[in-house]
């Protein structure tokens, strides 16, 4: 019996696609990685055909893909070693929200557009994955450790994953946090940590069923401030968004070049000089409060400057507050409608942001690329995130080997800076790998082999 007629008897027709046109539609993105097709495209409904599939997967040791939208780029979602791809996205329930004990579950194909639809009805809100499409899985994004609304006050999305629910590459299903051992699903601790197995894998150890995430009342009031800086690459610029952050009165500091899509018109026109706009967002229960807030970073910057200039206060028009305070932006999104995008990002120090976003731009420069820059602060350490834009030409065969050559020599300065290289494909994680200890390797590959003991899923995902 083949694999298809195999996983026939245990799904419906229109569960299993093997049409040319499909599997075509699952073999790339917007980014540079080489396209990859699967062999075939399975669609579960429950989890228990996710089971049913992942046991047939080993039976004919055949690798799994799991798939929900296929927003993530950077080639997370092509299947490097072909085989099945696991689309999730019809797993699209709303498992449980809990008010009074302040957390959602939700299934894979739960969007961020029905996440932040069904929260708004009821006063709440969540820090849901920053600018991305509507269609966007909440539980991926929670997964992959990227930047939600507020990451100055939540961290990393990973940050909010109360539990979730897994099946291992083996067909076992397992649940981590409050919820292994609980009917309730509001923390990790203080339990051992198991949530870590599955966050930062990209589906390298296992499928991620359901998950929860904290849920809060909304802010009564929310402001955001404007900082504009004129020399970006200035070695002070880290100290100038370390002392924002420790003020302790933003809930979100976010930095982006000219050319990023989150700085407002009406403020770009104001002044032609400014390299790096700084947006920190303040909420709280009054205006009293806010304004009290927004006095203090504005006192800061008055007193600071970064490469010899001084911070300048930036007066937003209503058109640009709005645009700002409605992010993330649950903007259409269709695959076949790209050019080439890609997105390089890292997490690493604030103190090494100058020297690294100088050093991008040099490796830019000398192929005659203008990169945009986007920097979000977490919480924590003083650290957070570098994002490089560059767009190219994917019909050009030159431009799209010129643009993997930059990628490259990107990754190589974020890593050589102390950087952690975020969403890294394949050749990526080898780079980070070089600078990473022989018992953090070692201990990856046990986990690796143990949750997966076929290495079926997502193979050379993490390990290669």
């Amino acid at each position: 019996m083949s694999l298809v007629e195999a996983l026939a008897e245990i799904l419906s027709s229109n569960q299993v696609d093997v049409d040319s046109a499909t599997l075509t539609r699952y073999s790339y993105d917007a980014s540079e990685c080489p396209a990859a097709k699967p062999d075939l495209v399975v669609l579960p409904v429950t989890v228990q055909d996710v089971v049913s599939v992942v046991r047939l997967a080993n039976r004919f040791r055949v690798p799994i893909t799991p798939v929900v939208s296929g927003t993530n780029g950077w080639g997370l979602h092509i299947p490097l070693r072909r085989g099945i791809v696991m689309d999730l996205s019809r797993m699209k329930k709303v498992v449980e929200i809990n008010e009074e004990m302040r957390y959602m579950v939700v299934e894979p194909g739960t969007t961020v557009q029905t996440v932040q639809g069904v929260l708004a009805q009821r006063g709440l809100y969540t820090s849901i994955p920053k600018s991305c499409p509507a269609q966007a899985s909440m539980l991926a994004n929670l997964l992959i450790q990227g930047m939600g609304a507020s990451p100055l006050r939540f961290g990393p999305q990973s940050d909010m994953i109360n539990g979730l629910e897994a099946v291992l590459g083996g067909g076992e299903v397992v649940r981590c946090g409050s919820c292994g051992c609980s009917p309730y699903w509001f923390a990790r601790t203080p339990l051992p940590e198991l949530v870590g197995l599955f966050s930062g894998w990209y589906g390298s150890t296992g499928i991620v069923t359901k998950i929860s995430f904290p849920i809060y009342k909304k802010p009564a009031y929310i402001e955001v401030v404007c900082l504009g800086i004129e020399r970006p690459f200035g070695k002070d610029l880290g100290s100038l968004i370390s002392s924002l952050v420790d003020l302790d009165v933003a809930e979100d500091i976010s930095c982006y070049t000219p050319g990023v899509k989150f700085v407002g018109d009406d403020v770009k026109r104001s002044n032609s000089e400014i390299g790096l706009y700084l947006y920190a967002t303040v909420s709280g229960v009054s205006q009293i409060l806010i304004k009290a807030k927004r006095r203090a970073l504005v006192d800061l910057a008055d007193k600071s400057s970064v490469g010899g200039r001084p911070v300048r206060i930036m007066s937003l028009s209503k058109e640009d507050r709005s645009k700002y305070l409605k992010l993330p932006s649950l903007i259409d999104f269709d695959v076949e409608r790209f050019g080439g995008s890609t997105n390089p990002c890292c997490h690493i120090p604030f103190s090494k942001w100058a020297t690294t976003m100088t050093q991008v731009q040099r490796a830019c420069h000398s192929l005659g690329r203008k990169p945009e820059f986007r920097l979000e602060a977490f919480s924590g350490s003083h650290y957070g995130s570098m994002m490089t834009y560059l767009r190219f030409n994917k019909d050009d065969k030159k431009d799209v080997e010129t643009i993997r050559r930059l990628v490259r020599r990107v990754v190589e300065i974020y890593v050589d800076n102390g950087g952690l290289v975020w969403k890294a494909p394949p050749w990526a994680w080898k780079i980070q790998m070089n600078k990473s200890s022989a018992g953090f390797t070692k201990l990856l590959t046990k986990v690796k082999k143990t949750l997966d003991p076929n290495g079926i899923m997502s193979p050379s995902r993490i390990i290669g």
